[in-house]
Parts: structure tokens; C-alpha cells; sequence
């Protein structure tokens, strides 16, 4: 009787015994040579020409808005200002601006300042004119004798006389001076200085004082030893800005 003896086919003769192994090391390569391929092809697309660039636009700030857009396209932003002008040169637009607001600040300034030289003056007391004011000519004194300049009015008036504040102001000095007699120093704003002489020795105020026109301030006296040969009067002096002006000039009759 034949033993039935069927041969191996050729599967089992490549895996079998050491074939196996020998299929298995050939498989191990061909993947790792189809990854090394892989990752190769992607490398050269990340340092390539396919590089990947990150536009500066994209950069958001912490609000979530582009940096561009906020700083430069969305005017209903708010910007603060003073870093803004610290770190970036003005533009045209807001030179001008800053121009007309300088020229706006200045046009204020002088307008305040004219407003402040406005000042209103009154009689300081009701009289008729002795001595004018010479505008720096010379006139005869006829307590002196001699010829000087006027620089101030007389206004005659009795003795005891109240003398009142020609405007609104404040009391810079009280004094008796050797020619002037008791004389009262008022600054009354806009660069005007009043000095009332002859006074009597007994005043109504007290330096530093804010008066206003009308506050009787002292009364007429015979104190003013340059101008003793005259009739009692009060010398009412003034000057606009360290010049003697003329009283009367300014004074609304």
C-alpha cells in the first residue's frame, strides 16, 4: 500500500523555517522606507517653497482686535494721547490743529488781558479841577516856586471831605510821605495804580484791604507840603503800567 506523501507547496517552503524571517526583516524595511519618504516629502514643504509665513497683521492685542486696525483704522477707538504723542510724530492734520489750538489759546489770553485792563473809574469826591495834569510839562508851583511837572490832578475840595476809591481794588500801602502827606497806594487792576494825597492823618482802611468804587478809603487834609499854598484839595495821582496818566481822562464824569 502507497503511503500518500503530497510535497510542500511553496508558501510553506518560503516561511517555512528561515524563509519566515527572512520575509519579515524584507517587510519591516519597505515600511520603514515608505515612512522615511513620508516624512522627507514633509520636511521639504515645511523648509521649502511651500514655507508657511506668519503675516504681522494677524498680532491681535489684548482686546482681540488686529494692532494695525486699533491704531490705525478704527477711529472710534480711543487712543491716550499722551503716548501716543510721546512715541509717534504728529501728522499734518493735527499740527494744524495743535496751531489753531494755540492761536485759540492766545486769542483767550488776550482777550482776558484786555478785559482785565477795563477798568471802571468814578469821581472820589465832587469838585472842581485846581491843577491839571501837565503831561509832563512844566508847570509853576506856587508853593515851591519853581517849574515841575504835574503829574496828577487836584481836585479842590473842603477839608474833612470824604475821599472815596475811584474803582474797585486793593490797598497796597498807607504812609505819610515828606512831601505828599498821607498818601493811600491802591492797585485797581489792568496795570492802573492810584495814589491819593494830601489826605488827613486819620484813614478808613488798612493795608492789604479789597476796596470797591465808592469805599470812602480817608478825608481831604493840609498834609501834601509841596502843594501847602494851595486851596484844600485832594491830589489824586494815577499810573496805567509805571506811567503817569491823566486822571481825568479815565474817569467817567
Amino acid at each position: 500500500m502507497k503511503n500518500n506523501h503530497f510535497g510542500k507547496s511553496k508558501a510553506e517552503k518560503v516561511f517555512g523555517g528561515k524563509g519566515f524571517y527572512i520575509a519579515l526583516a524584507i517587510s519591516i524595511v519597505a515600511v520603514g522606507a515608505a515612512t522615511f519618504f513620508a516624512v522627507n516629502r514633509t520636511m521639504d514643504k515645511l523648509h521649502g517653497g511651500d514655507t508657511l509665513e506668519i503675516s504681522s497683521q494677524s498680532s491681535v492685542n489684548e482686546w482681540g482686535f488686529p494692532t494695525e486696525d486699533v491704531n490705525q483704522n478704527q477711529s472710534g477707538v480711543p487712543v491716550n494721547t499722551s503716548s501716543s504723542a510721546s512715541s509717534q510724530k504728529p501728522a499734518s492734520g493735527s499740527t494744524s490743529s495743535s496751531s489753531k489750538s494755540v492761536s485759540s489759546g492766545s486769542t483767550s489770553s488776550q482777550t482776558t488781558s484786555q478785559a482785565s485792563s477795563s477798568v471802571s473809574f468814578a469821581m472820589p469826591l465832587s469838585g472842581d479841577v485846581l491843577n491839571a495834569f501837565s503831561n509832563n510839562e512844566l508847570v509853576k508851583s506856587k508853593t515851591m516856586g519853581d517849574w515841575r511837572t504835574h503829574d496828577g490832578v487836584d481836585i479842590k475840595a473842603a477839608k474833612s471831605t470824604p475821599v472815596k476809591a475811584c474803582a474797585d481794588g486793593t490797598v497796597l500801602e498807607i504812609k505819610e510821605d515828606a512831601m505828599w502827606g498821607v498818601m493811600i497806594t491802591i492797585d485797581h487792576g489792568g496795570g492802573y495804580t492810584g495814589y491819593y494825597c494830601n489826605l488827613n492823618t486819620t484813614v478808613n482802611v488798612k493795608k492789604g484791604e479789597t476796596v470797591k468804587v465808592g469805599t470812602v478809603i480817608g478825608s481831604v487834609g493840609d498834609t501834601a507840603q509841596c502843594e501847602i499854598a494851595e486851596e484844600s484839595h485832594l491830589h489824586l495821582g494815577l499810573k496805567k503800567d509805571g506811567k503817569w496818566v491823566d486822571p481825568m481822562a479815565v474817569i467817567k464824569k
